[in-house]
């Protein structure tokens, strides 16, 4: 079966059926080709951000989330996953900073980072 959807809004949805382990560069592809038709949607960025990130595409993912970043500085999924990248990154000076943004908006995603900050590297 060969779905086409035609929509920045269709494309998402399907990203988000195949925001699978199996499935994540069919995902990137869909997530991709929303932004293509609809730029500056956040929680698509994040959504591709997240899915290189859980491919080990660490560099891509940084790249997409600072983007997403500078459109939203106040969505705590973005400053968890940039945490998250930095940490993959070597990067502890930024991923503390991200840490601490988001000690201010979200007390749950900080004590998920915080986490990850407190594992050794």
């Amino acid at each position: 079966m060969r779905l086409e959807p035609v929509s920045a809004h269709a494309y998402f949805s399907l990203g988000c059926v195949l925001h699978d382990p199996e499935t994540l560069a069919e995902a990137i592809g869909a997530y991709q080709k929303s932004l293509e038709l609809a730029p500056g949607q956040v929680e698509v960025t994040a959504n591709l951000g997240e899915a290189f990130l859980q491919l080990g595409q660490f560099e891509e993912a940084r790249e997409v989330l600072v983007r997403a970043e500078k459109i939203n500085p106040t969505n705590p999924k973005l400053h968890h996953l940039l945490g998250e990248v930095y940490l993959k990154l070597g990067m502890r000076d930024q991923a503390v900073h991200e840490h601490n943004v988001l000690r201010k908006i979200s007390d749950s995603l900080a004590a998920e980072l915080a986490e990850s900050l407190d594992k050794p590297s």
